[in-house]
C-alpha cells in the first residue's frame, strides 16, 4: 500500500463484530479517505426493534436461518439445527439482548494460559457501555415467569436495550446514512492472497480490492473463508466451543402478549446461568420457558466443509467434566428451583412429551447423563474456531492478526481461545473493538 494512498478495508460480515469494526474505523480521523466496505448478505431484521424478539428467530420470518449440527456424537439424537443470523447487526439483532456478568479471571485466563499479552481483562469487565446503553427491567416489565424466578432468588434481567433494540446495526445505521461506509449485500468466498500479502476479496458477485481485509463472519463462516483462501494453519476451524442448555417448560394461565420483553430474569448457580422466558416459540405463547445453561465448558468441537455449506460438530457434554458439572447444575434447579414453578404454575415439563421435570430426581449419574446427552441444546455462542494464542501453534496472533498473511485479520468470536462464562453479545463488541485499535496503530 502506497504510503500516500488512502487504504481500501474490507469488512467480511456485518454482525456484531463487523458493525464494531466498521463503526470504530469510520469514526477513526486517522483513516481519512479510507474506504471501509462491509459485505453482508442479509438484510434487515423486521422484527429488530419489537420487544418480542422471539418472532425473529423464527426462520419463517427471515432473520435466521439453519445449519445442520452434530451436537452429541454416537446418540440417537446426533442433529441439531444451528440458528445462523442472516441479517445485519447478527446475533444481536436476533438475540434475547441479555447482558450477563463478566468474570475478570475469564479474561486474565487468555493472557496466562494462551499467551495473549496486550490484553486486558479489566477493560474488557469494566468497558464504558455509553456506545452501547443497557437496561435493567423493572418490576412492571417483567412478567409471570420472570417474576417466579426472581421469587427463588433470581434477578430482573439487564438487557441491550435503549427504547429500542440495541445492536451493531444501530452502531452501523449512521456511517452507512452519511455515506462514510458502503454496505455491500454480497457473501466472501475466499481471500486472494499473493506472496503472504492480501490484494482482493471474492465474493459471488465479483471481486473486490482490499488493502486489509476483516473477517468477521462468525466463528462458522470465518474458518471456512480462510481455508477456502489457502490458509492451511492446522488449527483453523478447531476448538469450537459453545455453552451447553436444556430447557424446561411451564404452562401460563394466560398467553403472553406481544409487548411484553421475553427474557426478564436472570439466576446464577455456580457456573451455571438461568434465564426466564416470558414465551417459549412464537407460536406457543401458552408456554413459559426456563434456560439452564453451562458457562464453563471443556468440550470442543470444529468446523469444515464450504463457505456456503458448513459442517459443525459441537460434541456438547463430550467431556466427562462437563457431564459432572451439568448434572449438579440440573440436581440443584429440580430441587430448589423448580418447585417455585410448580407451586406457581402447578406443573414443569423436561421434554416436549410432558415429562414432569420432578422425575429428573431419582435418576442415577449414568441415566441422567443419559437424559442429558439426549436434550442438550447450543445456545449458538460458538467460538473458538479460529483462536489467538502467543505461538505459532495459534492461527490468529493476540492482536488478531492472521499468522502468515499481511493485511488479515480475524475480529469475532471465532478469535476467542476459551468461551468466557458469560453471554458472548458484549464480549464480542469489546473484542471487536480491541482488534480495531490493534489495526489501526498498524495502519500507522
Amino acid at each position: 500500500m502506497s504510503k500516500n494512498t488512502a487504504p481500501t478495508i474490507v469488512v467480511v460480515g456485518g454482525g456484531t463484530a463487523g458493525c464494531v469494526v466498521a463503526h470504530h474505523l469510520a469514526a477513526s480521523p486517522q483513516l481519512g479517505d479510507a474506504q471501509i466496505l462491509v459485505l453482508e448478505q442479509g438484510s434487515t431484521n423486521s422484527q429488530h426493534d419489537n420487544k418480542n424478539f422471539m418472532l425473529s428467530l423464527d426462520p419463517s420470518f427471515g432473520a435466521v436461518g439453519q445449519i445442520p449440527a452434530s451436537v452429541v456424537e454416537n446418540t440417537s439424537r446426533n442433529t441439531f439445527p444451528y440458528r445462523v443470523p442472516q441479517v445485519l447487526g447478527g446475533g444481536s439483532a436476533v438475540n434475547g439482548m441479555v447482558v450477563s456478568p463478566l468474570h475478570l479471571s475469564d479474561f486474565d485466563a487468555w493472557v496466562t494460559d494462551y499467551g495473549c499479552t496486550g490484553w486486558n481483562g479489566d477493560v474488557i469487565v469494566r468497558a464504558d457501555t455509553t456506545w452501547w446503553p443497557t437496561h435493567q427491567l423493572s418490576t412492571a416489565e417483567i412478567g409471570e415467569v420472570g417474576n417466579v424466578l426472581i421469587d427463588a432468588g433470581g434477578s430482573p434481567a439487564t438487557l441491550s436495550w435503549n427504547k429500542s433494540r440495541v445492536s451493531g446495526a444501530s452502531l452501523l445505521a449512521p456511517h452507512i446514512a452519511s455515506g462514510r461506509v458502503q454496505l455491500l449485500r454480497d457473501m466472501a468466498t475466499s481471500i486472494s492472497i499473493d506472496n503472504g500479502n492480501v490484494y482482493s476479496v471474492r465474493t459471488q458477485a465479483t471481486e473486490l480490492h482490499a488493502d486489509v481485509v476483516v473477517l468477521a463472519a462468525g466463528a462458522i463462516t470465518t474458518p471456512c473463508i480462510a481455508k477456502a483462501s489457502g490458509i492451511d494453519h492446522g488449527r483453523i476451524g478447531d476448538g469450537a466451543q459453545d455453552h451447553a442448555a436444556v430447557f424446561f417448560t411451564v404452562p401460563r394461565e394466560k398467553p403472553a402478549e406481544s409487548e411484553e420483553f421475553v427474557a426478564t430474569a436472570t439466576w446464577y448457580y455456580k457456573d451455571a446461568q438461568c434465564i426466564a422466558y416470558e414465551m417459549a416459540h412464537p407460536f406457543h405463547p401458552e408456554l413459559g420457558l426456563v434456560s439452564l445453561c453451562m458457562l464453563r465448558t471443556d468440550s470442543r468441537g470444529h468446523v469444515a466443509g464450504e463457505v456456503t455449506s458448513p459442517q459443525l460438530s459441537l460434541n456438547l457434554l463430550h467431556e466427562s467434566s462437563d457431564r459432572a458439572r451439568m448434572r449438579d447444575y440440573v440436581r440443584y434447579f429440580v430441587s430448589n428451583i423448580a418447585p417455585y414453578f410448580i407451586s406457581r404454575f402447578g406443573n414443569m415439563w423436561c421434554d416436549s412429551q410432558g415429562t414432569e421435570v420432578k422425575w429428573l430426581a431419582g435418576l442415577a449419574d449414568d441415566q441422567l447423563d443419559d437424559w442429558l446427552l439426549q436434550h442438550v441444546e447450543p445456545l449458538n455462542h460458538i467460538a473458538g474456531t479460529c483462536a489467538m494464542g502467543g505461538t505459532d501453534a495459534s492461527p490468529v496472533t493476540p492482536r488478531g492478526q492472521m499468522r502468515g498473511v499481511s493485511g488479515m485479520y480475524v475480529a469475532d468470536a471465532s478469535v476467542f481461545p476459551q468461551l468466557p462464562r458469560s453471554n458472548t453479545n458484549m464480549v464480542v463488541a469489546h473484542v471487536a473493538a480491541y482488534i480495531t485499535s490493534c489495526i489501526l496503530e498498524d495502519l500507522k
